[in-house]
């Protein structure tokens, strides 16, 4: 009898300890996290997606926000991010084409587009972008068009709508699209093109006509898994979710179209 109680006491000390392994492991899992890359355009919108995402999936998200140029020589210098979302096409599928990224995860997650803000505090405030050839406003900002897609598009506007040489002298370059909203929010720039996300929904005065989508192309993005991540399945796992329905129902809610 006393041997009998000593086996069941051994098999249930190892239940035991075999439950507590699996529970110190599911925790851990649950405690899992990756790092994305993330496009400046898409500070508020993946902010929102990263709590969303957390809330279904237990796992952390933590963002690294700049310019898709920036972004991408960071991931060709190794830098240790799980997915890299970018505000245009060509930088993704580059990285795919370096190996850099899983081609298989590659996918077009959101259609941007940019909108005239004004400085609350600018002498002359600008409703069109004929407006900015006025005399009053001095310093116009928007995004280094060579690293950000969205600074590329104001300046590809800029440029159709005839009125680039005439404001050349005023305008600034800003490192990211974050940045470019900054300098018109702290009277740092009279005027500033910037993505529609960053201000969509806000209390923030912006401009907008849909007769400029013909003044640029299509801001198209797309995002993919770095191909060196330890956290794959982890990474993929939230790619999907940005283009499942509540992902993208997300992307609505900051203005964004879907491709």
């Amino acid at each position: 009898m006393c041997k009998n109680r000593k086996i069941i006491s051994l098999f249930l000390l190892t239940a035991l300890v075999f439950f507590t392994f699996y529970a110190v492991s599911l925790a851990a899992d649950q405690k899992s996290s990756i790092t994305v890359a993330a496009a400046a355009n898409l500070k508020n919108s993946f902010s929102e997606m990263g709590k969303a995402f957390t809330a279904k999936t237990g796992i952390d998200v933590t963002f690294v926000f700049g310019s898709t140029g920036e972004l991408t020589q960071q991931v060709k210098n190794g830098a240790p991010v799980d997915l890299f979302a970018a505000a245009d096409t060509k930088s993704i599928t580059g990285l795919a084409g370096e190996d850099l990224i899983d081609k298989d995860s590659v996918k077009n997650y959101a259609q941007g587009s940019i909108v005239l803000v004004p400085s609350k505090s600018a002498k002359f405030q600008v409703k069109y972008l004929g407006d900015l050839k006025n005399k009053d406003v001095k310093i116009i900002a928007i995004a280094n068009p060579e690293t950000a897609p969205y600074g590329k598009a104001a300046q590809d506007a800029l440029v159709a709508a005839g009125i680039w040489d005439k404001i050349k002298d005023k305008v600034v370059f800003a490192k990211n699209i974050d940045e470019t909203l900054t300098y018109v929010k702290t009277g740092n720039a009279d005027a500033a093109i910037v993505a529609k996300s960053l201000v969509y929904g806000s209390d923030q005065k912006y401009y907008e006509y849909k007769a400029w989508n013909q003044l640029y192309k299509p801001i198209v993005q797309a995002l993919g898994v770095v191909k060196a991540s330890e956290n794959h399945e982890s990474a993929v796992k939230f790619a999907n979710f940005v283009t499942s329905a509540d992902g993208q129902k997300i992307m609505k809610n900051f203005g964004y179209e879907i491709p």
